[in-house]
């Protein structure tokens, strides 16, 4: 909820100000530098305003501080709200994220320059009045002059782009998902707790062209205590649908691969009584564990090269080696601070995964360098894995190192703060060079 603060003897009311003309940070810096503007309190710089417009539209108790600009629509019957609603989807079409929920609806917005949030008091069934609130805060950000920030800002979003998705549903079973070979999934999964979970494929998946194998191994669960089942139980069960759908959330395909959930029965004999019990299981208990494959070619709408120009990494000697030197490496670039080389060995990584998810979402490529920034700003150690486990892809070009002894592969850790860093690598043909590719 906007928390607006209106201090009667610091009221302008410069009603004639179109605030959507402060759209830079710069902008707004400016405003606030200027001394006939600058208002000076504990809580900080900012200045209200009663009323104003914002893109031509009528607005009321404006905040303006020094990144951002908080704003409510009008009380009086001005379809303010509407007109707003209207100008995001038009004017922010590839960006504008809409979330309903039963109290209320929120437009989202991420761009290289701002982020801006529209909560309209409406719940998922209803539509905008003439007189429904609305609340907006922009928050404006520094542009930020680093290849890896502006992946997002070079590529066009599709909204109209396939994206897969596995999803399972499983009960006191742990399953392991194998994409052609490599390991992109584990749960282990504790008594009476019922497991779903959604895996995002594209970013494994570069092309309409290759086939795409899925592997489930599915291992028993584990008991309270955690303590694993020595087989698969009879009340467990797991399913496993390929789901694909466009990136607005039209023409959604479901595809069953694996289920093994039955009604299964009991028969019990109490006091020379017989009575009968049912319930979700399977009858393929009392095994160590399941396998099933799954084969498909998928039809996304990008291409990217990701390892396919990569070396059989099968007759690479000493790879365990080298990925591990590579974390080590990578740990002192963290420690070091040096965000511009980090960056440069991510940008691959990040360039096709942008690719592959259309560049949509809330989540853009500034985002990741942020978070990549905050994180090496705040850690004053790393930590990394001894104990691992080579796995090499079936088409011998994607390595992954499994850590053993560790939850990932590195940590950078810092106060009250933690990075868990693990990728997936390939060696160029043409460079010989272990790079991150996922």
């Amino acid at each position: 909820m906007l928390c607006l603060i209106l201090l009667s003897n610091v009221l302008f009311a410069q009603q004639n100000i179109d605030f959507a003309n402060y759209n830079t940070l710069e902008k707004v810096s400016a405003f606030f530098n200027d001394k006939s503007n600058k208002s000076d309190f504990a809580y900080g710089y900012y200045k209200t305003y009663e009323k104003g417009f914002w893109n031509g539209i009528p607005v009321e108790n404006v905040v303006l501080r020094e990144s951002s600009i908080e704003f409510s629509t009008p009380s009086t019957l001005t379809n303010s709200t509407k007109k707003i609603s209207e100008f995001l989807i038009k004017n922010y079409e590839e960006d504008v994220v809409i979330n309903k929920d039963y109290y209320e609806t929120k437009y989202k917005i991420n761009t290289e320059g701002i982020t801006l949030t529209f909560d309209v008091d409406i719940d998922e069934n209803e539509q905008i009045s003439e007189d429904t609130k609305a609340n907006m805060v922009i928050v404006f950000k520094e542009i930020i002059d680093n290849p890896l920030a502006k992946i997002s800002s070079k590529i066009k979003t599709n909204p109209n782009g396939t994206d897969y998705f596995l999803d399972l549903d499983f009960f006191q079973v742990t399953p392991k998902v194998f994409l052609n070979g490599i390991p992109i999934y584990q749960n282990i999964a504790k008594s009476r707790y019922i497991n779903d979970d959604n895996i995002y494929l594209n970013r494994y998946i570069l092309n309409s062209k290759n086939p795409i194998t899925l592997k489930l191994i599915i291992e028993p669960g584990n008991d309270e205590d955690g303590k694993s089942y020595k087989t698969i139980l009879k009340n467990s069960y797991i399913k496993a649908i390929l789901e694909s759908y466009n990136s607005n959330g039209a023409n959604s395909k479901k595809r069953t691969i694996y289920d093994n959930q039955q009604y299964v029965t009991d028969t019990i004999v109490e006091n020379g009584k017989t009575r009968y019990s049912s319930y979700p299981g399977t009858y393929n208990y009392g095994k160590k564990n399941l396998e099933f494959e799954f084969t498909f070619i998928p039809q996304v709408d990008y291409e990217v090269t990701g390892w396919s120009n990569g070396k059989d990494l099968r007759k690479e000697k000493d790879l365990e080696q080298k990925i591990k030197k590579f974390y080590a490496d990578f740990g002192d670039l963290i420690i070091n601070k040096d965000i511009n080389k980090i960056t440069e060995l991510l940008y691959d990584k990040y360039f096709e995964f942008y690719t592959a998810n259309y560049n949509s979402g809330e989540k853009k490529s500034y985002d990741d360098y942020e978070s990549w920034f905050m994180a090496i700003d705040r850690s004053f150690k790393t930590t990394l894995a001894n104990e691992t486990k080579l796995y090499i892809s079936d088409d011998g070009k994607l390595a992954y190192l499994e850590p053993l002894d560790k939850s990932t592969n590195l940590k950078a850790v810092g106060l009250e703060f933690i990075k868990d860093i693990d990728f997936l690598f390939y060696i160029d043909e043409k460079t010989n060079q272990l790079k991150i590719i996922r």
